[in-house]
């Protein structure tokens, strides 16, 4: 019979987070695993965000198979009629145009524990139990399978706190507060622990798959704490804040420790991460500016207009009376604006503005005449969308030119360089079918824009037609990390060969915990079975079963507050 396996996700995992912490002494259970475990790197997806890695997890297969590209639906109405983000569904378990590790561990009756694995809700069945996500809408009653187990686990907490005391991105005049976050991340990292190790002791199970997101969100919030270059590094409050992070990583140590030990000296286990950090680009390259003076996208000044994040039309959404919106606050807002167009220079307002990262203007995009525009995907990845007719609701290109204009606009692209300094910004322009295959290619950016680690590809799911082509550079912007591809892989256990591995796609693991557990492995995924990590015994005996077809997913999805609700929680991680 096959042993069990354990599969702990560390969401954001980083080798420059970990490697230094261990010659510390302060991850001995991490370091035990790095020094005398198997230790890999591990791809992320294109792009490296938690929505498309974790579905990549999911299926063994990449994007261009299971449908995802970010945490917004592509396909969806919203933004096929007028192409932005924001006006678009937040993906789910629904999303994924593939059979899954859950549909294949039910069918093989293997008994199965998930915990806060990304993109699990609305929760699958499966022969087991689960707790579904943090994109589980707040206060949603369904967030396990079976719905009795909710009961079973009284004091879980799904998410963080959101809110007072705690921002991501910190309105005007606000601080974060680095102490709440400390403390609500590790409340509930032990919370999710405490609830695994529960399970796992009084469930018959083979396969236990657990993720702490709270890894993730330290390190988009607090990535200062751990880079010299911050410019408040060595303050008191930078030490303060710096001496909390290892506190954090000693604590999540120790539950991983906890974690291994529950489930017993025959399991395997395998520490994994969707993607990696690091610190943030210095400056930003506007692409979309370039492709406005380029006259691919025409836009002009419009009244401010609320947009609906549901259904991409346009209208006015109520909000509560506070003091912030009331009739004095906006007599006080509108006056003083008027002083500071009055006053200040438009050269100067830019600088100011591009500093802050603010879009002053509501732009309308005129879609009868842009042929083409660009957004920040993720970091220094930018893209690139053809307006073409039937593709958009206001699709200007004809099929026939798109070829034509593909490759003008990528040549423009390579040419880029930093006006200020000569400096070439973009490293590679991919065509999509470069980077992807599988029957959702359509659904795509037709480019891909690899920019300069130095530089930001515009701003995530946001047009920056009116500022300046290339921000000032700022020492450490927010003092937040990006995402990295470079994800981390570590395992152990009976059928685990220990050593240095070569990096590996994340698209791996999924048919590498088939095959831990005994399960035969489908023939149509993009990853393999890591057969470098495993002992003779195991990567002998890998055999293969024929691909499900698609999941119909027969789900109900959220509904439309429950959507806006997690689209809040995506603006306040900086998505949106």
């Amino acid at each position: 019979m096959a042993n069990k396996v354990l599969v702990i996700g560390l969401d954001g995992g980083t080798y420059s987070i970990l490697e230094p912490f261990s010659r510390e002494g302060l991850i001995p259970n991490l370091a035990r695993l790095m020094e005398h475990g198997a230790k890999g790197v591990l791809r992320s997806t294109v792009p490296p965000i938690s929505a498309p890695a974790w579905a990549t997890f999911q299926t063994g297969k990449h994007p261009g198979k299971h449908g995802l590209f970010n945490f917004f639906d592509m396909a969806d109405k919203g933004f096929r009629s007028n192409s932005d983000f924001r006006t678009t569904r937040v993906v789910n378990h629904a999303s994924i145009q593939s059979a899954t590790v859950y549909d294949y561990l039910r069918e093989a009756r293997v008994g199965t524990i998930s915990v806060n694995i990304p993109l699990t809700y609305p929760t699958p069945e499966l022969d087991g139990w689960l707790v579904s996500c943090w994109l589980a809408p707040p206060g949603a009653k369904d967030f396990t399978w079976p719905r009795s187990l909710a009961a079973e686990l009284p004091e879980y907490r799904v998410d963080q706190n959101f809110g007072e005391g705690m921002y991501a991105l910190t309105p005007e005049g606000q601080e974060l507060d680095s102490d709440f976050l400390f403390d609500d991340l590790t409340d509930i990292m032990h919370r999710r622990a405490d609830a695994t190790e529960i399970l796992m002791r009084t469930k018959p199970w083979r396969v236990c798959m657990v993720c702490f997101t709270e890894t993730d969100r330290l390190h988009h919030y607090l990535w200062r704490a751990v880079n010299p270059e911050y410019p408040a590094y060595n303050t008191p409050k930078g030490r303060h804040e710096l001496e909390r992070f290892k506190n954090f990583y000693r604590e999540l140590d120790r539950r991983v420790g906890s974690l291994m030990e529950t489930a017993g000296p025959d399991t395997n286990v395998i520490v994994m991460s969707d993607h990696g950090f690091d610190a943030p680009p210095r400056r930003r390259f506007n692409i979309s500016r370039w492709m406005r003076d380029q006259g691919w996208v025409v836009t002009q000044a419009a009244p401010a207009v609320s947009t609906s994040t549901v259904t991409g039309e346009s209208s006015q959404l109520a909000t509560p009376p506070t003091l912030a919106n009331s009739g004095a606050a906006k007599l006080l807002k509108r006056t003083a604006g008027m002083a500071w167009k009055r006053l200040v220079p438009p050269s100067l307002r830019d600088q100011v503005y591009a500093r802050l990262g603010y879009i002053p203007t509501p732009q309308v995009v005129d879609w009868s005449r842009t042929r083409a525009w660009s957004f920040g995907v993720n970091n220094n990845l930018g893209a690139v969308c053809i307006n073409v007719k039937n593709d958009y609701f206001s699709g200007c290109v004809d099929p026939a030119e798109v070829e034509k204009l593909v490759e003008e606009i990528a040549a423009g692209l390579r040419q880029l360089t930093d006006p200020h300094t000569g400096k070439p910004v973009v490293r590679r322009v991919l065509r999509r079918e470069e980077v992807y295959q599988g029957p959702h290619l359509e659904r795509f950016p037709h480019l891909l824009v690899d920019m300069d680690p130095d530089y930001e590809a515009d701003r995530e799911s946001g047009y920056n037609t009116f500022n300046p082509l290339v921000s000032p550079e700022e020492a450490y912007p927010n003092g937040r990390g990006n995402h990295r591809p470079e994800g981390i892989c570590l395992a152990q256990g009976p059928d685990i060969q220990p050593g240095t591995k070569g990096e590996q796609s994340l698209a791996c693991i999924m048919p590498t915990v088939l095959a831990l557990a005994g399960v035969a492995v489908p023939d149509d995924l993009d990853g393999m079975v890591l057969t470098e990590y495993l002992s003779p015994r195991i990567s002998g005996a890998v055999g293969s079963q024929e691909a499900r077809g698609e999941d119909q997913h027969r789900f109900t999805q959220p509904s439309d507050d429950d959507v806006l609700a997690i689209q809040e929680k995506l603006k306040q991680l900086g998505y949106m």
